[in-house]
């Protein structure tokens, strides 16, 4: 990859993109995984299956 600098560009613009849908997935499951804990129904918007 060192002789294809676009494609660490490529990468570091993806990843503008991408960073804030891990946090944004990474809150949902740890809201879904909490009302399990507190016996809640977890919303079904998330736990589609």
């Amino acid at each position: 990859m060192a002789d294809l600098p676009w494609i660490a560009e490529s990468i570091q613009l993806r990843n503008i993109y991408t960073d804030p849908l891990n946090v944004l997935q990474a809150e949902l499951l740890h809201r879904s995984r909490q009302a399990e804990v507190e016996g809640k129904d977890p919303d079904p918007r998330v736990n589609k299956r």
